[in-house]
């Protein structure tokens, strides 16, 4: 099976699959948490909006991604075309295609990630943001000193929980 030439193309692309999808749904994840855990208008809304993809059938999601990916009238391939570039066959060339379907599941993954990390910055305490802020404290500081260590343990169990 080692001699397999197959077998090693199969595992390099399983490797920049992983790669590719899990830290990028968990750092996405983390920024629509940190934007719907905040004061906003219609919160619920954009929370349902982020969390939607996680609850779709894989067939629905698959077929909403064929309309942006289609070789002749996909939306990429449109909005490409009014920029005066040649389109891309998105899942038929080897070049694009797997980079394509972790887009793809980034977009399905990431909601689900989301619900995890905004659970722990709904239990940080508020005095400690309040605290914060009479301090004088910038945002990037308080991420890093408040958030960072409330979401820490949050970051293992995304990496290994896949709703997929």
């Amino acid at each position: 099976m080692f001699d397999d030439p197959t077998f090693w193309k199969v595992a390099r692309n399983n490797l920049i699959y992983a790669v590719g999808t899990i830290p990028t749904s968990i750092a996405l994840a983390l920024c629509m948490a940190l934007f719907v855990n905040g004061k906003l208008r219609g919160r619920g809304v954009v929370r349902m909006a982020y969390f939607t993809p996680t609850i779709l059938p894989m067939i629905a999601a698959a077929n909403i991604w064929m309309f942006f990916y289609a070789p002749q009238i996909g939306l990429f391939n449109k909005l490409l075309g009014m920029l005066g570039l040649s389109g891309v066959n998105w899942l038929g060339d080897p070049s694009v295609a797997l980079s394509s379907v972790i887009v793809m599941s980034v977009w399905k993954e990431a909601g689900f990630f989301m619900i995890f990390y905004l659970a722990a910055l709904q239990s940080m305490p508020p005095e400690l943001k309040e605290a914060s802020d009479l301090e004088g404290t910038s945002r990037w500081s308080f991420f890093l000193a408040g958030h960072l260590p409330t979401i820490d343990a949050h970051h293992a169990v995304c990496a290994h929980q896949r709703p997929n």
